[in-house]
């Protein structure tokens, strides 16, 4: 009794068929699967947390890779086609808490959070000035 093995081209171009198929397929889900497994991956530069500043205006700016996105102390940012944003903040004499957050298509945030020091400017006014002004304003009321 003999066997035939049957191999054909046929064969090997239908397996050969469901195999490049399989992989397409795998590869395709991979490549949607890696914003799910990967996240946002957040930069917020150059700022330094704890930096002391002496303008009241700030830049703050960086980017955020995978995110849909951005908000810094709750006020929307626009993100550019290549994740970066930047925008404008204004500052209050003191130590300034400064929340960056970025979303994902998800609905899963990433936050960066950082302070910044603003030392406003001394006042110009010596006790000389003071006393000047407080003696003028006797004489105007008198």
């Amino acid at each position: 009794m003999t066997t035939h093995n049957h191999f054909s081209i046929k064969s090997a171009l239908q397996y050969g068929g469901l195999a490049l198929l399989a992989i397409v397929v795998v590869g395709y889900g991979m490549a949607r699967a890696s914003d799910l497994l990967f996240g946002i991956d957040l930069h917020v530069a150059p700022v330094a947390i704890g930096q002391t500043v002496t303008d009241p205006l700030v830049d703050i700016e960086g980017s955020a890779k995978r995110a849909v996105g951005v908000s810094i102390n709750g006020h929307t940012v626009p993100l550019s086609q290549d994740g970066t944003w930047k925008d404008t903040i204004v500052l209050l004499p003191g130590y300034n808490p400064i929340h960056v957050a970025a979303a994902d298509k998800f609905g899963r945030e990433t936050i960066s959070q950082l302070t910044l020091f603003y030392k406003a400017p001394e006042e110009a006014e010596t006790e000389e000035d003071v006393s000047v002004s407080l003696q003028t304003d006797n004489l105007q009321t008198q």
